[in-house]
């Protein structure tokens, strides 16, 4: 019982779960990249089965584009789901020099089912992700001085009056605002709590209640000291994830830009047209250059020049001069 007891507490258990987090881990980012586990399953039938492969011709053949589409899915993250449409759009990427890093950045817009390949990004998809990173952006700072500020921030039940305290002195909660109030009080103040009742806006039991555990300094004192601990971690997670979402957000406007770009690069500009919808308008061809009139030549200087060879004196060999 006792060496029963000494082997389930041996440190090969206490790391198992930290290896099984860190595979499941691993299996969620391959399935979100390559958005199949086939590779995975074949590990696990080899691993089951023994490294037995398929005899027939098709079934062989259709299992290894399988894994090629995967693995070209997992490299690229580009949303491919035949093997054709793979293969179709490596031979445009190439008949338009474009490489693979360049429609990586422009992937939500690639369609290799469609004969323009890359897809008319919305109007304004640019305009409302720029609006969301903005957005995003105010929430990350506010969140990050939420974080690191070194005051804790409560609000009173009775009357709904926000302060902020760290724990020696008690202000109004948009004082650092120039729309906010401004008081401010700490415990040599509350000497006359008629004073502090009438400047601000807490009832006398709250402003009783305060000034009681400034004056022994513990109750207030420890729980300004949890309250900064949460919002430490609350404004940290805030922060991070609205860092995220701005990011890709900015992120999505310079890809739409970018897919906007090289549509207007391979296929022109749509212009609209009154009474006609939208037209394509391609890009126009460069004219061949004109010869200049000095450059043809014409029929009196093509005559003048028969003329002077006609003219030219003929020397017979063995003539006398």
């Amino acid at each position: 019982m006792g060496s029963l007891s000494e082997f389930i507490q041996s440190p090969i258990f206490s790391r198992l779960p930290y290896a099984s987090v860190a595979i499941i881990i691993l299996g969620g980012i391959f399935w979100w990249r390559a958005g199949s586990i086939q590779s995975i399953l074949e590990r696990i039938w080899y691993l089951m089965a023994g490294k037995t492969d398929a005899h027939d011709p098709a079934l062989k053949l259709f299992l290894q584009k399988n894994r090629d589409l995967e693995k070209f899915r997992f490299l690229y993250r580009l949303k491919i789901e035949t093997f054709a449409d793979m293969q179709n759009l490596i031979a445009w990427a190439d008949a338009h020099n474009i490489g693979m890093l360049h429609l990586q950045k422009i992937r939500s817009w690639i369609d290799a089912t469609t004969k323009e390949i890359v897809r008319e990004p919305s109007k304004y998809h640019c305009k409302s992700r720029v609006t969301f990173a903005v957005v995003a952006s105010i929430v990350f700072f506010s969140a990050a001085n939420l974080g690191s500020s070194p005051t804790a921030y409560f609000k009173m039940k009775a009357s709904g009056t926000w302060f902020a305290t760290d724990a020696t002195t008690v202000r109004a909660l948009w004082k650092d605002w120039w729309f906010g109030e401004d008081w401010s009080f700490n415990v040599s103040d509350c000497a006359d709590e008629q004073k502090i009742t009438r400047e601000t806006r807490f009832n006398e039991s709250e402003t009783n209640s305060i000034c009681k555990s400034m004056k022994d300094g513990g109750e207030l004192r420890s729980l300004t000291k949890e309250t900064i601990k949460l919002q430490r971690w609350f404004g940290g997670v805030a922060a991070l994830v609205s860092l995220v979402i701005a990011i890709r957000n900015f992120l999505s406007a310079l890809a739409a830009k970018d897919a906007e770009n090289l549509r207007k690069k391979l296929y022109g500009q749509k212009a609209e047209i009154p009474g006609h919808g939208a037209e394509v308008i391609k890009p126009k061809p460069r004219r061949p250059r004109r010869k200049k009139i000095s450059d043809v030549p014409t029929e009196d200087s093509t005559q003048q020049a028969t003329g002077q060879k006609e003219e030219e004196p003929k020397v017979l060999v063995g003539s006398r001069a």
